[in-house]
């Protein structure tokens, strides 16, 4: 919708006579400055709504300050405005436990919704109580597949103890490839990632959707210490 039909919708639901001229639209903002509306001090303010909003209903996140708002004659004044908006609003999502609207709004996207578990191995509780979960971002998944299904046939080759399929298998595709490859794209932190056992694991506002029981060490993709 363009800002005439904005105002026109706005009007409609709040019973005020609301022209385009007093709307501004800056990312994922929308600014309303009513002459009608003022502080305790007598000063100016501007209503913030966060976009998606309406066609039926507008409700306010917040107001502002007018010499503070996009409505300001600054440039500098404008821009720190919408960037302590993103900031408040992205904190008050994320404590209302909505971590994955929060990233949405401040990125454009929702997050990919899956992550890597390690259940055992050096990772998965071999080297401490902790077990990795690597929250994936879909980058380079298809490494992570192609990782996953060798790990799928080579547990399947294991159960028939058929030592020269192994070997040939291990030959053909190689574990040591694979998991340097995701070191290299940041899927991976380093080689004991490589000598642990991984479950693709779906995800939501952060947290796993089935809890495993495991005291778990949480690690962004591509954001591993080194």
């Amino acid at each position: 919708m363009d800002l005439k039909e904005i105002a026109e919708l706005m009007s409609f639901d709040m019973g005020l006579d609301i022209k385009a001229s007093h709307l501004k639209r800056v990312g994922s903002w929308l600014f309303l400055y009513r002459k009608d509306l003022y502080d305790e001090g007598g000063s100016k303010e501007v209503e913030c709504f966060t976009l998606p909003c309406g066609p039926d209903t507008f409700e306010a996140y917040t107001d502002i300050p007018y010499d503070a708002s996009p409505f300001a004659t600054t440039k500098d004044a404008r821009a720190m405005s919408v960037a302590k908006l993103n900031e408040d609003y992205a904190a008050y999502l994320k404590d209302s436990g909505e971590h994955d609207k929060a990233e949405e709004f401040l990125t454009g996207k929702r997050p990919f919704g899956y992550g890597l578990l390690a259940v055992s191995g050096d990772c998965g509780g071999g080297m401490s109580d902790r077990h990795d979960l690597i929250v994936l971002n879909g980058e380079h998944f298809e490494a992570v597949k192609d990782f996953l299904r060798y790990e799928l046939e080579w547990s399947m080759l294991c159960t028939e103890n058929d030592q020269e399929a192994m070997n040939e298998f291990y030959r053909k595709s190689g574990k040591p490839t694979n998991g340097s490859n995701l070191i290299d794209v940041g899927v991976f932190g380093h080689k004991w990632h490589i000598r642990s056992n991984w479950l693709l694991v779906e995800m939501e506002n952060g947290h796993l959707l089935n809890d495993f029981g495991f005291k778990l060490n949480t690690i962004k993709q591509g954001e591993h210490e080194t």
